[in-house]
């Protein structure tokens, strides 16, 4: 009993001893050395210019600096990634004539790019400068009150001046490793802008260095930068960099960010927007947009538009661009908005079947290449006629070409397979160049669409969507379910439910209206594999 007791204390002791080794490493780490940071705007041109990571990286000879704004304070943020309690930031000034400009600030702990919830030090000295890169050159300002977050900002008191620093340390314990949100990788996800000027490619708009840029094509009167994040998200903010020179040209100008389940590039008013017709202030080089979304949006897809009216000639231009998202609640589908591009099986072209390249080509997920490669060209009357499995769907949405001119839209039919209705749309053509436009239909199954070309355009991508208006699993067995009008006029009633789930194998169990159990089956037998699912009059359907 003693060896027992003894070995637990032994195993007890050592548990201590790691924990407070752990939390004397963690205490003496610089906590912002090579994360991400951020500042109000960015001092010097695209090749010499003083960005944000030089205050926290390993180069003290680089240090950042914001340019002098005539209206508001200057700040530099830089983001954790982890939740801590914050006790010290250490600052070092640069070794020049300006180090005055340190000096009069507030230091803030918060949850994004310039929060003031916590003011852990206001700061009235200015921080001496330095004459080496030893610790005795820096300035430490310990937190007077309790200070959690995972965002620190140094923020100047005084307009008009440059915040200019070449090292920040900052230290505390960590609290929480896992926040409420993340930083999205770009560089995973599909983008899509229609076309672009030069070499300044979409990538070069999230390679988070200050030197590139990413410019959409000229003469394009409506551009747009359009994310795919392949899974459905929470969108939290959105920051961007302007252009380098943005104070002279004055391009970042009516600007509109919308979240949607859609991948239409085209701007809707009735869309869900982070932010609403935003135009640059215009004082700064570099300047910086930091764009809350209030409330948090939900959808797969970002697209940014710019709309300026007649202007013919207009950009859309920014430097770098920086999204932070939350998964959704795990009772939500992975994906509210199914696209069903597997379901195209066939397609003809006039009569003519298109050949297996062709047929991949318009669901091959990739919009856009170049204005001449990738994409099917149509003419005048053209008759693109698609066969598909059994397919839900209630938008359908095409990528379309229309060259340096404006071109009449296209014509959707789609054959309602429940009572072989035929429901007709068109496309907006009121656009140049490149762009993926929607229509909307009632809920429907359907295996037979057509597309009637009515000019020469490209077609380039075909996306069959079955769209919720709520992300939320319904409860009611008439919100799944066709009304009995809709049936087929034979002796066989059922009704049809879309059913959406986090994973195809899933269990879902049919109950009769007595809650017995009729039938078990996953959702790659029930919806993946093409037929519909047939429950009697009486039966309602849940998840097991």
């Amino acid at each position: 009993m003693i060896k027992k007791m003894r070995k637990i204390l032994i195993q007890t002791l050592f548990i201590i001893f790691i924990w407070f080794e752990i939390i004397i490493q963690v205490s003496l780490l610089n906590l912002a050395r090579g994360k991400l940071s951020f500042q109000s705007s960015t001092s010097g041109s695209i090749n010499t210019h003083s960005a944000p990571q030089y205050a926290n990286d390993d180069n003290h000879e680089h240090c950042s600096s914001t340019d002098s704004d005539i209206a508001d304070f200057s700040w530099w943020s830089v983001d954790l990634e982890q939740e801590y309690d914050i006790t010290k930031v250490c600052l070092l000034n640069v070794n020049d004539n300006v180090y005055n400009n340190l000096k009069e600030f507030n230091i803030f702990v918060g949850n994004y790019p310039n929060d003031e919830k916590i003011v852990c030090r206001y700061v009235d000295e200015t921080v001496q400068r330095p004459n080496s890169n030893l610790v005795s050159q820096y300035n430490c300002y310990t937190c007077v009150t309790k200070a959690i977050g995972s965002f620190v900002t140094i923020k100047l008191t005084t307009i008009n001046i440059k915040l200019i620093l070449c090292d920040v340390d900052v230290k505390g314990m960590l609290i929480d490793d896992k926040r409420g949100f993340e930083l999205l990788n770009l560089n995973k996800l599909i983008t899509m802008t229609g076309g672009q000027h030069k070499s300044w490619s979409k990538e070069k708009g999230y390679d988070n260095s200050y030197k590139t840029l990413f410019h959409s094509r000229s003469y394009f009167s409506t551009p747009y930068f359009l994310i795919d994040a392949v899974q459905t998200l929470n969108v939290h903010r959105i920051i961007i960099v302007s252009l380098y020179n943005d104070d002279y040209h004055k391009r970042f100008e009516k600007t509109y960010i919308s979240i949607k389940g859609i991948p239409a590039t085209d701007l809707n008013f009735n869309s869900r927007f982070c932010v609403e017709n935003l135009s640059g202030h215009f004082r700064t080089t570099y300047e910086l947009f930091n764009i809350e979304c209030n409330p948090i949006l939900t959808g797969r897809y970002i697209i940014i538009n710019q709309n300026v009216g007649t202007k013919e000639n207009r950009f859309l231009e920014f430097m770098e661009m920086y999204i932070y998202i939350s998964n959704i609640d795990e009772n939500h589908p992975k994906e509210f908005g199914h696209v069903s591009k597997p379901s195209i099986i066939d397609a003809k072209l006039n009569s003519v079947a298109l050949s297996s390249n062709q047929l991949t080509l318009l669901q091959d997920n990739i919009y856009y290449i170049n204005d001449n490669t990738g994409k099917i060209d149509l003419v005048t009357n053209d008759n693109l006629l698609l066969t598909t499995k059994l397919t839900h769907l209630n938008q359908i949405c095409l990528t379309v070409f229309h060259a340096s001119s404006f071109t009449p839209g296209i014509e959707i039919k789609i054959r309602n397979f429940l009572n072989n209705e035929i429901i007709e749309r068109e496309t907006n053509g009121n656009f140049k160049h490149s762009h993926t436009i929607c229509v909307k239909t009632p809920f429907l199954l359907t295996k037979d669409i057509e597309i009637l070309s009515k000019n020469n355009q490209g077609l380039a991508e075909v996306d069959l969507i079955a769209l919720s208006d709520s992300p939320k699993c319904l409860q009611r067995n008439d919100e799944w379910a066709f009304p009995n009008s809709s049936l087929p006029v034979n002796n066989e009633q059922y009704l049809h439910f879309l059913l959406k789930v986090a994973n195809e194998n899933e269990e879902i169990t049919i109950y009769g209206s007595t809650t017995t159990v009729r039938q078990k089956k996953t959702a790659s037998d029930l919806y993946l594999g093409g037929s519909p699912l047939r429950v009697g009059l009486m039966e309602k359907v849940r998840y097991s």
